[in-house]
């Protein structure tokens, strides 16, 4: 198929005259009867097996194919395999289409005789659908499980049509075709509506067939995407919408059309109806369809919305009843109708929009409505899409107060709210200016100069909207950095002198300046009233007063006491005293100057360092003094420790993030110190400050490691889809120890040797082999510590059942406390205290390393996770984790979830116990605190912070009062809800949201799935599929036997590109490489291995582009070839997981799913990558999914915090990649020169012979340098190739054809390609074998050279005589049969290297002593003559050659014999 069409029938008629077709008699041109069996045959041999048409109909659409292509009736098997060579992909769309809609057989039968033929597959597709319909229509009964079975078996024909749909349309070049546009407005539309009425209503409501009837005969004729269909489907829902839950299935349903169907894409908008058009715009605003009995359906009347009401999508009619609207939809149909549409449709669309935000703005006597933040939401991001591109603030757009909210003589607020969407731009990016830790004063300046006039302004009526835009800016900063650090920016330079907020000062907004107030420290005490302990209150009263007198007289006194008290009661004493220093003298150390202590520091760092009076440990000492503010207390640690334990020393200008952390790392130690035996916090306590005690008696095991890699492996096969059965034993182990896993049931049904040991493990009919044992099922998870260095810490993670942001903060706490422990035992040395803890078997390295460093690098990059996760801010986790503490430390006691009659001890773990504490803290405290984080955040402050101060403007600051109840004149003027906060949508923030949905690998399986890595950055690879399989395609075809390696090293891609001279080929082929290139350059990078090898790291670094050399381009399991074979392998191997996890999830619905529609839909089964379509294929990305994230699943609540409708996107997930597994069908590439026993094994082919003398002298003459020779080796060596890989070549007569006409005529290559008139005249097919022997002798080619390595061993000096001694007896010819076998079967290690010569060469020559005979039988003179010397040679080989000479000496005893 890769010659020209002219000549391929004389290709295919030469190489038929040489197989065995031809040798027994059987002509091409065949009778009807014969001609219909071969196609029979040639269907099973060559099209896939389908489950709904059988192979009679598969023949018939081939021979009518066939048939119409020629022009005529088939009448020979060479225009069989003309012409389906060249219509593979034709047919295989046929049959597919057909297969997923058998009604369509007989239609499409005629189509194929009578359709035009550029049309073919457009009229078939325009059949199948409305095959589909018809059928949905015509229905009249259903077998005994009901109309459910036929919907789902419905569904899943579609979902089949619709791909190759996609792949038409892709495809087809005529896209103005009328019967183009009755698919893509009447046809495919009609199919897509009834699909989602299924998908939606009838399967979830299990509906009967009359109403699925009654909704495809309502549907109006011709197009689809107008007013008729909205009242058919409105009227359906009336008839079925019987209760709210059915009421909601009509809501999922009215939205998925409209926003899938009418509004798809530009082209489908453009072909919406206008009334239908004004419809959708009316419904973006908020406002209901109303349908009429007479009238049709038309938009709610505004006079009786209003935004504060629940509003659906539709009300039906005089029943009252409402279609519920999802809180997504409104935004979602403003970006269709805004942003996906284009040319006329988009000036329409924009037009009444704009006239629906004057029209509700003068209903609601405001502008700051609902409806216009939406649209405010589309222009900021039109802004940020045009803003970016600028360098810098000094390009940013000069705007003032004045001309954006009182601009003159306009109507509509549109043009002030796309000013408005410009200001969030403009003020977001200023705060982002101010957030980082030095301020660059030069771009603050630039910034400044353009926001100054929207910060500040003399004109009363501006004032309020103008706080508002402050307020914003501030909101910016607050979300991301906290309040704490706000109240120190404006406080500082270089922002309390702008003029922006000097002017806000001067307006004595009494809020505003109490916020200010003191804010180099945190303004907030998390111990304050009803959150602080006894202990804590008393102690803080003995601080103070010493603080204020110097005296230390009541610090004694409390000391005192508490040695008067029992040890429980000690450790509380202790620990509210540390919380009192903390607060009190710790915090006041931040703002101290090294020349300006205070008078009591010097007592107070005394008092704590000597008193004895006080019962503390040496490590409690040290932790008193650290976060009483002691500068002193680290400075004996040596360098470089000391720098490591730099978050514990609160003097030297802090910032406020390390202030907030080290008085979190305060709280956690002194929770820790007072941690009674029964409290979860016990087993941290004894990690900080008695780590020796866990070295003692049965293995430690640390809250927050790694589970047991069983496990592991369980939980990613059950996730990617694998029938695992759960409940049965599936780990075995040999005898050796070596363990594996058995899939499915876990009983044995296949053998293989141990690659330990060698024994045989596995089994047979569900029976192990003797040297196979069931492993038992104890946990294995690894002791002690074990995580690798902080930098190669996952973000994700996950461990036994905690989910991921628990998981985080586990590791949290358990850092804290270990960090805290180190700084206890601060000293010189520092010593080591957890080097007895660490894992020696893992990745873990922390024995090797500063123990300082290695935990202080771990606490911070936890933190940091943290705040991500939560989606949050340092100084809102602090809070959330001070009010975690507070709760634990509160509970004395806390009971194993799974409950326990006696008291737990929880000092030190074993493993049971651990995963018990895991659990325990999991369920009583963390979930509660992940879940619901914001919630408590603003009440928090209040009460830590003093709500009589600054409560009101940090009320305002988070956003607490639900604007939608403030006045109407305070919206007027205000504008608050525009000038809300709105946290971005952000690939991260998905991520942190996913991190506290409980079970969320069980309810959101593909979501999860998807998001895990590498997957997530290699899903756009999946979809290049395609082409990496069609440029594997075009390689073999053209090159495969026809280059060598040595060839294609030299021979770079772009050349090969610039060689394709036929334009559509050559396009052909500029596709297929530019989707490989990119396929390799996203996936390449993620790539280690390749089955059991290890890229080398050489190959890892390649980057393929037009200079890049063939030999990385071309598939193949040795040296370069591994690159784009490992490639192509794992990419297939990465979709066929992703698909097998998506069919799991519709197949077998999660709990709460139970009403998703494919539920039991079958799926497509797998596809060979010959056939790949690009239906089949995976084609999302972050961008897709990213855009149906903010279109389709956000909805912002309280301060800005967005909510995300998971459900909605795993559904679309689910949906979007429902594709068939991928078969992978490379063939395997030919090189020229390498065919393994090429030459020897060519007899098995054609029979060989001998070239006479004269003609070997002829050529020779002819041949005179070995680069002719050479040439012409190549050309025997493809032909060769081919004639082995065609295997259909039989008797004499197939090698009665001359080389050189083999070699033009099916080959095509010139007809003067062998260099020699002699040897194009004289050399035929049967003469290969001695031309290549020939060749090779004129080449003078040593025939060890490609001897593999095992092989070459030198012979012991006593066997060297022996050997000596026997050559005389042997064979003269011995030398050239060693040769001969060494280029067959030693290039590679393939036989072993211990075995003997003798029986290498017996074997080798019995296999000549059989002579070969003719047709008849019979045995030729010569042959029976070379038969009996091979005989004689084979008695003399075993009389003779030394018996010790093993094959590793082969390369020597053959230099040997032919000294």
């Amino acid at each position: 198929e890769t010659l020209p069409k002219d000549d391929q029938m004389a290709a295919i008629a030469t190489q038929y005259k040489l197989s065995k077709l031809h040798e027994v008699g059987l002509e091409p041109e065949l009778q009807s009867p014969l001609l219909d069996d071969y196609l029979a045959d040639f269907t099973a041999m060559h099209l896939d097996w389908t489950s709904r048409i059988d192979r009679d109909t598969q023949t018939r659409i081939l021979k009518k194919t066939l048939q119409r292509v020629k022009g005529g009736e088939l009448r020979s098997i060479l225009e069989v395999h003309k012409y389906f060579w060249n219509q593979e992909r034709q047919v295989a769309y046929c049959v597919n289409l057909l297969n997923a809609v058998p009604g369509a057989v007989s239609a499409a039968e005629e189509l194929i005789d009578k359709a035009e033929l550029g049309c073919l597959n457009l009229d078939l597709l325009l059949l199948v659908h409305q095959t589909l319909t018809a059928e949905l229509q015509n229905v009249q009964a259903t077998g005994p499980e009901g109309p459910h079975s036929f919907y789902r078996e419905w569904l899943s024909q579609k979902m089949v049509v619709a791909g190759l749909t996609k792949d038409l349309l892709a495809d087809y070049n005529v896209q103005a075709h009328e019967k183009m546009a009755q698919l893509k407005c009447s046809t495919e539309p009609r199919t897509e509506t009834l699909s989602l009425f299924l998908e939606y209503v009838a399967v979830p409501l299990n509906l009967p067939l009359d109403n699925v009837k009654q909704l495809a005969k309502e549907l109006p004729d011709g197009k689809i995407r107008q007013s008729k269909t909205l009242s058919a489907i409105l009227a359906t829902a009336k008839t079925v919408a019987t209760n709210d839950s059915a009421l909601a299935a009509c809501g999922a349903f009215l939205e998925s059309w409209v926003l899938d169907v009418c509004l798809r894409d530009a082209e489908a908008i453009s072909d919406l109806e206008e009334d239908c058009l004004r419809l959708v715009c009316s419904m973006s605003a908020g406002l209901p369809v109303v349908i009429h009995s007479m009238l049709g359906v038309s938009a709610g009347n505004l006079s009786e919305w209003s935004e504060h009401q629940e509003c659906g999508i539709a009300t039906l009619g005089s029943t009252n009843k409402k279609i519920p609207r999802s809180e997504c939809l409104n935004l979602a149909l403003l970006r269709k109708l805004l942003v996906s549409s284009e040319g006329e449709a988009r000036k329409k669309a924009t037009a009444r929009i704009e006239e629906l935000l004057r029209e509700v703005s003068e209903h609601e006597k405001h502008n700051d409505t609902t409806f216009a933040t939406r649209y405010t939401v589309l222009c900021e991001e039109f802004a940020a899409a045009e803003l970016s591109k600028l360098t810098g603030p000094s390009e940013w757009p000069e705007l003032s107060l004045h001309e954006v909210f009182k601009r003159p003589g306009v109507s509509s607020p549109a043009y002030m709210l796309q000013d408005v969407g410009k200001i969030r731009w403009l003020l977001n990016k200023y705060a982002k200016i101010l957030c980082v830790e030095k301020i660059d004063l030069e771009l603050h300046a630039a910034a400044v100069s353009k926001v100054s006039n929207l910060l500040q302004t003399d004109d009363d009526s501006l004032a309020p909207v103008c706080r508002s835009l402050r307020l914003y800016l501030l909101k910016c900063i607050e979300r991301s950095r906290g309040i704490s650090f706000l109240r120190g920016l404006l406080a500082e330079m270089p922002l309390c002198k702008t003029g922006w907020v000097e002017k806000w000062r001067g307006a004595h907004d009494i809020d505003f300046e109490k916020f200010i107030g003191a804010a180099l420290v945190p303004k907030w005490n998390p111990w304050l009233g009803e959150d602080g302990t006894p202990e804590y209150r008393e102690a803080k009263i003995a601080v103070m007063e010493m603080m204020t007198s110097t005296a230390t007289d009541k610090l004694d006194k409390y000391a005192r006491d508490c040695k008067m008290h029992d040890i429980a009661q000690q450790k509380k004493d202790v620990a509210g005293l540390l919380l009192a220093l903390c607060q009190e003298p710790g915090l006041l150390a931040a703002l101290e100057e090294e020349d300006r202590k205070p008078p009591w520091r010097t007592k107070l760092n005394e008092w704590l360092e000597h008193t004895s009076d006080l019962p503390v440990t040496p490590k409690e000492r040290m932790l008193l003094r650290i976060f009483a503010g002691d500068a002193v207390a680290l400075q004996s640690v040596p360098s470089p420790h000391w720098e490591y334990l730099g978050p514990f020393a609160i003097s030297g200008g802090r910032r406020m993030d390390d202030l907030l952390r080290w008085r979190v790392l305060g709280h956690l130690a002194a929770v820790l110190i007072s941690a009674p035996k029964a409290s979860v916090l016990s087993a941290l306590r004894k990690i900080m400050l008695e780590p020796e005690d866990l070295m003692y008696g049965e293995n430690t095991y640390l809250p927050g490691m790694d589970e047991d890699i069983r496990n592991r492996v369980m939980k990613a096969l059950l996730e990617r889809g694998e029938s695992i059965w759960k409940f049965k034993t599936h780990w075995y182990k040999c005898s050796c120890g070596y363990n594996f896993f058995i899939g499915e049931c876990g009983r044995p049904m296949e053998m293989t040797q141990c690659p330990q040991c060698g024994l045989t493990i596995g089994g047979k009919d569900h029976n192990k082999t003797t040297a196979t044992v069931e492993d038992d099922e104890k946990d294995r998870s690894p002791q002690g510590y074990m995580l690798p260095c902080a930098e190669k810490d996952e973000k994700h993670i996950s461990f036994r059942e905690v989910p991921s942001s628990s998981a985080r903060a586990v590791r949290l706490l358990l850092h804290g406390a270990m960090f805290c422990g180190i700084a206890a035992s601060a000293g010189d040395p520092l010593p080591r205290i957890f080097d007895h803890l660490v894992n020696r078997d893992s990745m873990c390295t922390m024995h090797q390393e500063s123990e300082a460093k290695y935990i202080g690098e771990h606490f911070g990059n936890d933190w940091t996770l943290m705040v991500g996760i939560l989606s949050s801010n340092v100084e809102d986790l602090a809070a959330g984790l001070h009010n975690l503490l507070r709760k634990m430390n509160f509970e004395t006691k806390d009971d194993p979830k799974s409950g326990s009659s006696s008291e737990m001890n929880w000092e030190k773990l074993s493993l049971e116990t651990r995963n018990k504490w895991e659990e325990t803290i999991e369920a009583k405290y963390l979930n509660k605190m992940v879940s619901s984080f914001a919630s408590p955040l603003v009440e928090l402050y209040k009460k830590w912070g003093g709500a009589e101060e600054d409560g009101k403007f940090v009320t305002e600051l988070k956003e607490a009062a639900d604007v939608r109840d403030f006045p109407r004149h305070k919206r007027e003027a205000e504008m608050p809800q525009l000038w809300a906060y709105r946290t971005p949508v952000t690939l991260d923030m998905l991520h942190a949201r996913m991190g506290v949905v409980p079970d969320a690998q069980q309810k959101l399986p593909v979501l999860c799935t998807v998001l895990q890595r590498p997957l997530f950055n290699i899903l756009p690879a999946l979809g290049l599929l395609v082409g990496v399989f069609e440029w594997h395609s075009l390689v073999i075809n053209r090159f495969s036997g026809r280059i060598t390696r040595n060839e294609a090293g030299q021979l770079k891609v772009g050349k090969v590109l610039e060689s394709i001279q036929h334009p559509t080929e050559r396009q052909q082929w500029e596709r297929a490489y530019a989707q490989f290139e990119k396929a390799w350059r996203i996936a390449w990078p993620h790539i280690e291995r390749h089955e059991c090898l290890e890229i080398p790291q050489h190959f890892r670094s390649v980057v393929i582009d037009r200079e890049t050399s063939m030999l990385f381009c071309i598939a193949d399991p040795d040296n370069e070839g591994i690159c784009p074979l490992a490639l192509t392998q794992w990419l297939a191997e990465r979709h066929n997981e992703l698909v097998q996890v998506v069919s799991a999830a519709i197949v077998r619905p999660s709990k709460g799913d139970a009403a998703n529609a494919r539920q039991g839909v079958r799926q497509s089964p797998a596809v060979s990558s010959r056939l790949l379509g690009q239906h089949d294929v995976v084609k999302y990305d972050e961008q897709a999914l990213m855009h149906f994230l903010k279109s389709r699943c956000v909805t912002y609540g309280v301060g800005g915090g967005l909510n995300f409708d998971f459900k909605q996107l795993e559904q679309q997930l689910r949906r979007e990649l429902a594709r068939p597994e991928i078969t992978m069908e490379l063939r395997g590439f030919q090189w020229l020169g390498e065919s393994h026993a090429q030459t020897s094994e060519l007899k098995a082919v054609i029979k060989q012979k001998d070239l006479p003398p004269d003609v070997i002298e002829r050529i020779k003459a002819e041949l005179i340098s070995p680069s002719l020779a050479h040439r012409c080796l190549q050309k025997v060596q493809m032909a060769v190739s081919f004639i082995q890989k065609s295997g259909s070549f039989s008797g004499e007569h197939a090698g009665e054809t001359k080389l050189c006409g083999y070699l033009s005529s099916v080959l095509a290559e010139s007809p003067d390609c062998i260099p020699s008139a002699a040897a194009r005249s004289e050399v035929y097919l049967w003469h290969l074998s001695a031309f290549d022997k020939l060749l090779k002798q004129i080449i003078n080619k040593d025939p060890m050279d490609d001897v593999d390595l095992i092989y070459r061993s030198d012979l012991p000096t006593e066997l060297a005589r022996e050997l000596d001694g026997a050559k005389p007896s042997l064979p003269p010819t011995l030398a050239t049969e060693m040769a001969d076998f060494a280029e067959a079967y030693l290039t590679e290690n393939v036989l072993n290297s211990e075995e003997t010569i003798v029986s290498t060469l017996t074997y080798w020559l019995e296999g000549k002593c059989e002579p070969d005979t003719d047709a008849d039988g019979k045995v030729s003179p010569e042959d029976a003559a070379v038969a009996r010397q091979a005989a004689q040679d084979r008695d003399a080989v075993q009389m003779h050659l030394p018996p010790d000479l093993l094959m590793k000496h082969w390369v020597s005893t053959y230099y040997k014999l032919r000294a």
